[in-house]
């Protein structure tokens, strides 16, 4: 049995053997393949359904994303990182001493897809079910049978296992919101990475009116206690809470200007007037008139919700960011003791 994983990190383990009947997964029709499949049958997704009580459309969305960059499919990510090898200039592609990093690489999708273009890239994860299912899907892929592979290694992402300066570019793709340490977690990346070397931050912006892992409609920075309520009436499973906490665009600025690092772009998938939008159209209410603070008000804003067609998509922020100089003393990161942030 895999080791849990220290409470640092909020990747979530399954403990024993999850039981899901046949009538809890959707049909495999639309999906990848052979690799839709090897998704499907997997500890890892058996783990995510039961975690979120993710429904046949939600199961859908998340095969096709996970096997869509093993299946050679094109890859945003991907994109966005050769995009960036053109703009800055790195030589990612012909340079062997030029390694990215996929930190937080979940089942290694964007680092098989990089591999696929001719990139050096090493994916760390610590959840050992999304290692499982990336090592399943990279030996069906066109990657595996190529001269260049992505290298995956387990490991804490707040303790990474390589030397200061290790890594031209980080990226990190939805994964600060799972740790209750995000200036730690930014902090280890800046020690990993070289000098004028790129940081690439993704991750949902909870300002917003969607909780992503959930996939269903949110009331911004709502408490976790109140969260349960609201879980309740929408009748998902509570285990889900522990494996997540509230980040927004601003909240990772402010860490990142912290370490000294240029912010080179910060945006949101969607502009910020759209909250109040879709708090009218959820709830009917607005920023400067919501109100909920007792769970009766979040149950009944739940019902609403839940009666309503309206279905807002995640919103996530985006941040390039880039190291300045060489490290001071005394400014190197270390997540040792790092309270959690709080706005």
């Amino acid at each position: 049995m895999a080791p849990s994983p220290p409470d640092s990190y909020k990747m979530l383990e399954a403990e024993g053997t999850i039981s899901i009947t046949s009538g809890q997964w959707a049909d495999d029709a639309d999906s990848s393949g052979q690799m839709g499949g090897i998704v499907r049958r997997s500890r890892l997704f058996a783990k995510l359904v039961h975690t979120y009580g993710w429904r046949a459309e939600d199961q859908t969305v998340f095969v096709k994303g996970v096997t869509g960059a093993a299946a050679g499919a094109s890859d945003w990510r991907v994109e966005k990182l050769l995009a960036l090898d053109r703009q800055y200039g790195l030589n990612l592609t012909v340079d062997r001493d030029a390694v990215v990093l996929d930190a937080g690489s979940g089942t290694g999708g964007f680092a098989i897809g990089a591999s696929g273009v001719n990139v050096n890239i090493v994916g760390v994860e610590l959840d050992s079910y999304a290692l499982e299912l990336g090592e399943q899907l990279l030996a069906a892929s066109a990657v595996s049978r190529s001269h260049r592979r992505p290298l995956f290694a387990q490991a804490d992402i707040l303790h990474l296992p390589f030397a200061r300066d290790s890594f031209s570019v980080i990226m990190s793709h939805q994964v600060l919101e799972h740790t209750p340490y995000p200036q730690a977690m930014l902090g280890e990346l800046h020690r990993g990475l070289r000098t004028d070397g790129l940081l690439w931050i993704d991750a949902p912006d909870y300002r917003f009116c969607c909780e992503p892992h959930y996939r269903i409609p949110w009331l911004p920075r709502m408490s976790k206690s109140l969260a349960r309520h609201w879980l309740a009436v929408f009748r998902r499973p509570l285990a889900g809470l522990a494996s997540f906490d509230y980040i927004s665009l601003p909240d990772c600025v402010r860490m990142l200007e912290t370490l000294k690092m240029d912010i080179l772009h910060a945006t949101t998938t969607v502009p910020l007037g759209q909250i109040d939008e879709d708090l009218q159209k959820l709830v009917g209410q607005t920023g400067d008139s919501r109100q909920w603070h007792t769970p009766e008000e979040v149950r009944r804003l739940a019902q609403r919700a839940r009666r309503s067609s309206f279905r807002p998509e995640p919103v996530s922020f985006l941040i390039l960011a880039r190291k300045r100089g060489a490290p001071r003393s005394g400014e190197n990161g270390s997540s040792q003791g790092a309270p959690p942030y709080s706005s």
